[in-house]
């Protein structure tokens, strides 16, 4: 992971793989990332978007069909609680025995359950940490 706050996102990626760039990346901001994303993709990476914080974003289709990248669109907000449940558990045996890692979680990112609201508040203001609700 990579905060790219305080880094050249292009470069830290492309330092980190040898110059091969991201095969996949996972945009869940969107818009602020987009183009620096599609720099730092590996000739026919892909790019996945589940958010954006701007709908327009500029586009430069010569790096894409040069790249030969791919864009997939996920809604992820037409996951009702069940459905998000049976991918979490597909996903359970890969964290287990170590091929997935959960991202690291900012200390005061916690809110207990009768917190919510709060929780709920701190993610529309798009929040740089990740916001988790605790039992």
């Amino acid at each position: 992971m990579i905060d790219a706050s305080g880094a050249d996102l292009v470069a830290v990626v492309r330092g980190e793989t040898g110059g091969h760039g991201a095969d996949i990346v996972y945009n869940t901001v969107g818009s602020p990332y987009f183009a620096a994303a599609n720099a730092a993709m590996a000739h026919g990476g892909r790019q996945i978007l589940i958010s954006t914080v701007e709908r327009p974003v500029p586009f430069d289709i010569f790096a894409f069909y040069r790249g030969e990248h791919s864009f997939f669109g996920i809604d992820s907000l037409v996951l009702d609680a069940g459905a998000s449940a049976a991918l979490l558990r597909e996903l359970a045996p890969g964290f287990a025995v170590g091929l997935l890692r959960p991202l690291p979680v900012a200390e005061g990112a916690c809110y207990p359950l009768e917190r919510a609201g709060e929780a709920y508040r701190a993610v529309q203001a798009i929040a740089r940490d990740r916001v988790v609700l605790m039992p």
